[in-house]
C-alpha cells in the first residue's frame, strides 16, 4: 500500500491540525475506531456540496456537509498520525433512508429538491413507476489502518486503505412541544380577530389598520414554562423545540463496508481540489465591461466566520497629518467638540481588506468620500458565481460577512474574550495600553459580534419556525457587510465633505429552502417567512447592540420595520403585481429612485409589497419595499437609498468615523473610551444570547438545567423570535398568514 506520501498527514485549508483538533484527537485516544464513531454520532450532516467549512468550524458547530465532515475526520486522523484522504464518488441510498437522512421528509420529491438546491448532484432510481432509490454524489474517508485481523481495534502497522463514511447516518426525529395546545390559545380565533381588526381589500390588493395588541396579548410563555417545569423530567432542547438526534452506533471495530452501495468511485484526494472549494472573490474596481480589476479569490473555508474588515487608511503621512489637524487642540471631553464633517477634497486614502488584522488586499489611492465598487462574489460549487456589488464610501469601516452553513460558538467566545480585553484596556486609563489598540480591536470585534449574532439568530429562528411548518433551510452563503458608513456632501458631483452617516446592515443571504408539503404555496410562504425574519434581524441586531437605556431604545430601520411603522400609522400596505400596477402605483408616494426600481421590478414580472408614504426613524426617512418572485416566494428586502438591509443612526456616529479613519490618533483623545465602552459592554453581554441560540441549532440532546435557560427557550418558542423581535411575528401574521390569499391568488 502507498501510504507514505507526506501529503496524507499534512495540514490544508480545510484540514486543520489546530489545538482544538489535537485536543479532540487526544480525547479519542488517537484511536481510528473511536474517531470514526465519534464523528458519525456527533456531527450532523447538511445537504450541500463542496468545501464550505474547515475542520475547526465543523468541530465547533457540530454540523457540516459530507466534504466538511470528511475534513474533520481526516484532521482527527492526521492529528493522530494516521495517513488519510478523501474519496469522491456516487452512492445509492434507499428511498426511506434518504427521506430520513435529508431531514425527516415524507415527500421524496421535496427531499431531493432540498438536497439539489444545496448543490448536491443526485438522481432517482425508479422501479414500478415510483422512486425507490436515490443516487448521490458524495465524499467519504479512506485511512491507512491496521485492518487485519482486528479491523482497526488494535492499530499498530497499517496494512490496508480502509473506507468509512461518517457523514451518513439515520436520525430519530423529536416532535417538541405543541405551544398552541399547551397555551390554550385558539389560533383560528386569534387569526380571525386580528384579521377583523383591519381592512383587507382583495380587489385592489391592499391591507391596513390591523391592531397589533391582539397578537401581543396572546401570550404563551407562562403556560409553556409551567408545563416544562412541572411536567417534564430533565428536558432537552430537542424535547422542547423538536429536532433530530443521531441514532447512535458504537462498535469496537471499524465497519466492514460502507453503509450504502457505491455506484462509482472517482478520484482520491490528499487535499480538496479547487473544483470542490466554495470560494469568494473580492475586488475594489471594475473595468468598462464590468469585469473585476485585480480580483482576490480565496477559499470560503479559510474565511468562514472570520473577522474580515474593510477600512481606509491615510495614503501618505501628509494625509494623516491633515486628518489629525482637524481635531481641536487640548483635552476633548464631549462628542460635540469633534468636527461634524471632514473636508474630503483635502485627503487621499487607500482601501484595505484585512483578515483577522492582516492586510490581504489593498486598493489604489483615492479621494476621501469617493466610492469603491466593492465586489464580494461567491462561487458556489455546482451552482456558479453569485455576484454581489456594493458601493462603499471611502472613510467607512465595515465588517465583511462571510458565513456559510454554521456559526461557531468557539469563535463567539474568542470574540467575547477580545472585547473584554479591549474594554479592560480602555478602562485602565493607561496611555500605553490604550494606544496599543487597533481599529480592528475597537470596531472590528464589535461588528464581528453583530455579524455572527445575526446569523446565529437567523439559523435558530428559521429552524424553530420551520419545525412547525415542515420547513428545511441550509445557509449556503451569508455575505455582505455591517459597520459604519459615512455620508457624503457633494458639490457639482464632487465629494466636498464626509459626515457621520450611521450603522448599516447589508447582508444578502443565499439559502436552500424547501417545505415537506406537496402544496407549492407552502413553499412560497416559507421562503417569504424566512425572508421576513432575515429582514427584521437587520434592525433588531443593531438595536440590541446600541441600546444603552431600555427606556430609550435605539431605533433602526429595515424593510420589516418600515412596513410595520407604516401599518401603525394606518397606511395601506399594497401587494402590487404586473396586472394591478397601473391602478396601484399612483397611490405610492416614494422617492423617484425607489419608484423607478419598483417599476423596473414589476415590468420584469416581479411582485412588490410596500406602503404608501414615507416613514421616519432618527436620521432617516424613506420607504421599505419587498421585491418578490411570484413563482418561488424569494425576495429582495429593500429600503430607500438602494439599501439591501438596515440602518441605524447614532449621536456618536462621528466619533466612530474618527476611529475608523484616524485610528490611534483618535484614541489618544480619551473621548473614544467613553464613547465605545457602553457599546463594548452590550456586545459582550450579547455573547450569551447568541451562544444560547447556537445551542438550539446544534445540540438537541443538551439538557435544560436552569430556570433561566428554560425561560429563554420558552420565550423563543412562544414568539418564534428572541426578545425585542416580536415585530417579526406581527408582520408574518399580516403578510403571510392573515392575508395569504392575496399572495397566492392568480394575477
Amino acid at each position: 500500500m502507498d501510504a507514505n506520501d507526506p501529503a496524507f498527514l499534512a495540514e490544508t485549508t480545510e484540514i486543520r491540525l489546530s489545538a482544538a483538533i489535537q485536543a479532540q484527537a487526544a480525547t479519542l485516544n488517537h484511536d481510528p475506531v473511536k474517531i470514526y464513531h465519534w464523528v458519525r454520532n456527533n456531527i450532523e450532516w447538511l445537504p450541500s456540496m463542496g468545501a464550505i467549512q474547515d475542520a475547526d468550524l465543523t468541530l465547533a458547530s457540530k454540523r457540516g456537509n459530507s466534504t466538511d465532515i470528511a475534513s474533520l475526520t481526516i484532521s482527527l486522523l492526521r492529528a493522530s498520525g494516521i495517513p488519510s484522504r478523501y474519496v469522491h464518488g456516487t452512492i445509492e441510498v434507499s428511498r426511506d433512508n434518504f427521506l430520513n437522512w435529508a431531514g425527516g421528509f415524507t415527500n421524496i420529491n421535496a427531499a431531493m429538491e432540498f438536497a439539489a438546491s444545496g448543490a448536491v448532484p443526485l438522481t432517482s432510481v425508479i422501479s414500478g413507476g415510483v422512486i425507490t432509490k436515490v443516487r448521490v454524489e458524495h465524499l467519504w474517508v479512506e485511512a491507512a489502518i491496521d485492518y487485519q485481523p482486528s479491523r482497526g481495534a488494535k492499530n499498530f502497522d497499517a496494512d490496508s486503505w480502509v473506507q468509512f463514511d461518517p457523514s451518513y447516518k439515520q436520525y430519530e426525529y423529536l416532535q417538541g412541544l405543541d405551544a398552541i395546545a399547551i397555551s390554550g390559545i385558539d389560533a383560528e380565533q386569534l387569526a380571525q380577530d386580528f384579521t377583523n381588526s383591519g381592512t383587507i381589500n382583495e380587489a385592489e390588493r391592499w391591507v391596513s389598520g390591523f391592531d397589533p395588541t391582539i397578537l401581543e396579548n396572546a401570550q404563551a410563555q407562562a403556560a409553556l414554562e409551567d408545563h416544562i417545569t412541572n411536567n417534564m423530567t430533565d428536558p432537552t432542547v430537542g424535547d422542547v423545540i423538536g429536532g433530530r438526534k443521531t441514532i447512535i452506533q458504537e462498535f469496537p471495530m471499524l465497519p466492514s463496508a460502507l453503509p450504502n452501495k457505491v455506484i462509482t468511485t472517482g478520484a482520491r484526494y490528499s487535499e480538496i481540489p479547487a473544483s470542490l472549494q466554495q470560494t469568494i472573490t473580492f475586488s475594489f474596481e471594475r473595468d468598462i465591461t464590468g469585469t473585476s480589476i485585480d480580483p482576490l479569490t480565496l477559499p470560503w473555508a479559510q474565511l468562514n466566520n472570520q473577522r474580515i474588515t474593510l477600512s481606509f487608511k491615510p495614503a501618505t503621512p501628509e494625509d494623516e497629518a491633515a486628518l489629525a489637524s482637524l481635531l481641536p487642540e487640548g483635552d476633548i471631553t464631549d462628542i460635540s467638540q469633534l468636527p461634524d464633517s471632514i473636508p474630503a477634497y483635502l485627503i487621499n486614502v487607500i482601501p484595505e481588506l484585512k483578515l483577522n488584522g492582516t492586510v490581504i488586499k489593498s486598493g489604489n489611492i483615492m479621494g476621501l468620500g469617493n466610492e469603491i465598487d466593492f465586489g464580494f462574489d461567491a462561487n458556489v460549487v455546482n451552482i456558479g458565481t453569485q455576484p454581489q456589488r456594493y458601493k462603499v464610501v471611502a472613510g467607512s469601516f465595515l465588517q465583511v460577512a462571510v458565513v456559510g452553513q454554521s456559526v461557531s460558538p468557539t469563535l463567539l467566545t474568542d470574540v467575547q474574550a477580545r472585547l473584554n480585553d479591549t474594554k479592560t484596556k480602555l478602562e485602565s486609563n493607561d496611555p500605553a495600553q490604550i494606544e496599543s489598540l487597533t481599529k480592528e480591536e475597537l470596531l472590528g470585534d464589535m461588528f464581528h459580534t453583530g455579524v455572527l449574532g445575526y446569523y446565529a439568530q437567523y439559523l435558530a429562528l428559521t429552524k424553530i419556525s420551520g419545525l412547525s411548518q415542515k420547513g428545511h433551510q441550509t445557509l449556503m452563503a451569508g455575505l455582505g457587510s455591517y459597520g459604519i458608513e459615512s455620508n457624503v456632501d457633494l458639490l457639482f458631483g464632487v465629494p466636498r465633505a464626509i459626515t457621520s452617516g450611521g450603522v448599516v446592515f447589508n447582508l444578502p443571504i443565499i439559502s436552500a429552502i424547501t417545505s415537506d408539503s406537496i402544496n407549492i404555496d407552502d413553499h412560497k410562504k416559507l421562503r417569504m417567512k424566512y425572508g421576513l425574519v432575515s429582514s427584521a434581524l437587520e434592525h433588531i441586531v443593531p438595536e440590541l447592540m446600541y441600546t444603552m437605556d431600555p427606556l430609550n431604545p435605539a431605533d433602526a430601520v429595515s424593510t420589516v420595520k418600515a412596513i410595520q411603522k407604516a401599518t401603525q400609522q394606518g397606511q395601506r400596505i399594497y401587494h402590487i403585481t404586473p396586472s394591478n400596477m397601473n391602478a396601484a402605483l399612483p397611490n405610492i408616494r416614494h422617492s423617484l429612485e425607489t419608484m423607478t426600481e419598483i417599476s423596473y421590478a414589476l415590468n420584469a414580472g416581479k411582485d412588490v409589497v410596500t406602503h404608501t408614504d414615507s416613514i421616519s426613524v432618527p436620521g432617516w426617512s424613506g420607504a421599505g419595499y419587498i421585491i418578490l418572485d411570484p413563482i418561488t416566494g424569494e425576495g429582495a428586502y429593500k429600503i430607500s437609498g438602494g439599501g439591501n438591509g438596515g440602518k441605524l443612526f447614532l449621536d456618536s456616529g462621528m466619533a466612530l468615523v474618527q476611529v475608523g479613519l484616524l485610528g490611534i490618533l483618535a484614541i489618544k483623545l480619551g473621548l473614544i473610551a467613553s464613547t465605545l465602552l457602553p457599546f463594548l459592554a452590550v456586545s459582550i453581554g450579547l455573547h450569551l444570547v447568541f451562544s444560547g441560540l447556537i445551542e438550539l441549532i446544534t445540540d438537541p440532546k443538551a439538557n435544560l438545567k436552569t430556570a433561566e435557560v428554560i425561560k429563554s427557550i420558552v420565550d423563543t418558542i412562544a414568539s418564534e423570535v428572541p426578545k425585542r423581535a416580536k415585530i417579526i411575528l406581527d408582520l408574518v401574521k399580516i403578510i403571510v398568514d392573515s392575508i395569504s390569499s392575496i399572495f397566492t391568488s392568480p394575477n
